[in-house]
């Protein structure tokens, strides 16, 4: 079919609104034109848009029932969206980057205090991270990655979700055995220089990143990301 937009050009909801609407989406390395052509496929896909909660769950006896309701419903027409490379873009430039006890960028305290929070303030539109392996610097753009997606940079891996903890064993000298704790991988270890009386002192879980962005206009629009436990 002519005229049919690449699938590598679509959004979700352009996908959808396409073949809902009777147009076809171009699919594969020669752009084959894929479409849904029986109303009621479309009338399902339909519903399927209007409960997105569905999509990952198991259909139910009551889902079925609604399905085959809406197979018998004309499908709704829908115009055209602009293809995504055609949408006005905002562009956003990030002025700050601000994060308190990020695994990586502190230890847990600083001399038995709560560590300074580090900030970054990008400068120029190129910025180079230099330094010693363990130095930091993917742990600054974890920090980015981090409030942004809740996710985080492995070497070597994909980037990885955060949320879960892990279990771990802290000793803090060798005439105290290990305590067992629970962590998330952007916690920050204790300062073994000023170790907590772990045996009886809780740790406070007060992990956050705050990064700031200006638009084209010079507005400010902040964006944070934070976990806090005790």
């Amino acid at each position: 079919m002519a005229g049919a937009r690449p699938l590598h050009l679509h959004t979700v909801e352009s996908v959808c609104t396409d073949l809902i609407g009777g147009r076809a989406v171009a699919v594969g390395a020669d752009g084959t034109p894929h479409s849904l052509d029986k109303e009621t496929s479309r009338a399902v896909l339909a519903w399927y848009c209007k409960n997105r909660a569905k999509w990952a769950g198991n259909v139910t006896v009551i889902d079925a029932a609604a399905v085959v309701d809406a197979s018998k419903v004309k499908p709704p027409a829908v115009a055209e969206m602009a293809a995504a490379a055609e949408q006005e873009r905002r562009s956003l430039l990030l002025t700050i980057v601000e994060a308190h006890r990020f695994g990586g960028l502190h230890a847990f305290s600083d001399k038995g205090r709560a560590p300074e929070s580090f900030v970054f303030e990008p400068l120029k539109p190129i910025t180079l991270l230099e330094g010693w392996n363990g130095s930091g610097k993917t742990s600054v753009l974890n920090a980015i990655i981090w409030c942004l997606t809740g996710q985080l940079l492995r070497p070597q891996r994909k980037p990885e979700e955060t949320a879960e903890e892990f279990a771990c064993r802290i000793q803090v000298n060798a005439s105290t055995p290990p305590t067992a704790h629970k962590l998330t991988p952007v916690t920050p270890l204790p300062d073994k220089h000023f170790p907590p009386a772990l045996s009886h002192e809780k740790l406070p879980l007060d992990t956050w990143v705050e990064l700031t962005f200006a638009d084209e206009a010079g507005n400010s629009l902040p964006a944070i990301r934070s976990t806090q436990k005790h």
